[in-house]
């Protein structure tokens, strides 16, 4: 009969104290995506309300800007996204780029490739829309939308792109190192 010894060439108690260490590391840096995800969905909200010119909105888009955590361990990895698509109003990218998907300008009330508004049914606080006030908001507690009378309202220009994701993606580079210290 023939013995063989082997002997490790590395102290095991080492090695399991690195991986310990290395485990605590990538727990710490996980947390600080999370937080950054969060702080980064916050932003966004708030850029959307910022750049919403008639009150009240009904909070569709911003509510719909949710964190999500993806972690797979059989692929090692993990990252956090900021709303899905599927989740999001059909009009967010209208919204966020002012254009449709198809890359059209969006005009309320006009077909896709049509040259002139067909316009939509509406009103502000049951009164027709005021010339000279476009873009201008409604006193607090007040609707501006009214289902006891209806005009027709006809949109001249498109809606103005208001790019809350860029905006949100320039403060998440400029920021992004505060976090993960």
């Amino acid at each position: 009969m023939i013995a063989i010894q082997i002997t490790a060439a590395f102290d095991a108690t080492k090695v399991a104290k690195a991986i310990h260490k290395i485990d605590k590391k990538v727990a710490d840096l996980e947390g600080s995506i999370v937080t950054l995800g969060n702080e980064a969905a916050r932003r966004m909200r708030d850029t959307i309300d910022a750049t919403t010119y008639r009150s009240p909105s009904t909070g569709t888009l911003r509510d719909s800007i949710e964190v999500h955590v993806n972690e797979a361990k059989a692929f090692n990895s993990f990252s956090v996204g900021i709303g899905r698509i599927s989740d999001l109003p059909i009009y967010w990218s209208v919204m966020n780029y002012g254009v449709t998907r198809s890359g059209v300008d969006f005009y309320p009330g006009r077909p896709a490739g049509a040259s002139v508004s067909k316009g939509v049914r509406g009103s502000f606080q049951g009164q027709p829309p005021e010339a000279g006030l476009a873009g201008s908001t409604v006193a607090p507690g007040k609707s501006r939308f009214s289902h006891s009378r209806e005009f027709f309202i006809r949109s001249g220009s498109p809606v103005a792109p208001k790019n809350y994701i860029e905006k949100t993606i320039f403060w998440l580079r400029s920021n992004w190192t505060s976090f993960m210290t």
